[in-house]
């Protein structure tokens, strides 16, 4: 009980979600995604803040078997996941 009449409720340790601190595990890096082609139009200043070029993105879309940039609705680029197409 607060001394302003409100009730405060603390979890039991065992009731608790151990942190991966807690389990003395290695932190994980967060990985935000580049959006680098919206609405079938290439991000070019996303695309080279992320270090990559035209070519590179070319290449990545015919490996995944697009052939027109034009086709594709939104694609993000993320180090740890590589490139992610949605809606061609």
């Amino acid at each position: 009980m607060e001394m302003d009449g409100s009730l405060s409720v603390l979890k039991n340790a065992p009731d608790a979600a151990p942190s991966r601190k807690d389990l003395n595990l290695p932190d994980i890096p967060v990985y935000l995604p580049t959006t680098v082609i919206s609405d079938g139009q290439v991000l070019l200043d996303n695309l080279q803040q992320s270090g990559l070029n035209l070519q590179w993105l070319e290449s990545q879309l015919k490996v995944q078997g697009v052939t027109e940039i034009k086709d594709v609705f939104y694609a993000e680029w993320r180090p740890d996941k590589g490139l992610i197409i949605s809606g061609q």
